[in-house]
């Protein structure tokens, strides 16, 4: 489940998101579309904690989302927003 209450972002003057309410469901399939500058992608970095919001709550699985805000060499999976978080290194191949 994921529940959003009074979202913003803000960067600086400029608001990205302003008042954004919602609630997805276990077994709920969405989709997330809009113009260019919509703030579909920063909606997207909030739910998956690469930053904050400005003010308001996200509610992901009953808890507050965990810092999924990958490091060099990670791979994020979305499946992490669902509480089963899978980082795997990328490796490169040291064959001579």
């Amino acid at each position: 489940m994921i529940r959003c209450f009074h979202v913003a972002k803000r960067y600086g003057a400029i608001t990205a998101l302003r008042d954004i309410n919602f609630q997805i469901d276990q077994g709920e399939f969405v989709f997330l579309t809009g113009q260019s500058g919509a703030g579909k992608t920063t909606l997207l970095r909030l739910l998956y904690r690469a930053e904050l919001p400005t003010s308001g709550q996200l509610v992901v699985c009953w808890t507050q989302p965990r810092n999924y805000a990958k490091a060099p060499g990670t791979t994020f999976s979305a499946s992490s927003w669902l509480g089963i978080p899978r980082f795997q290194a990328n490796r490169r191949s040291s064959r001579v």
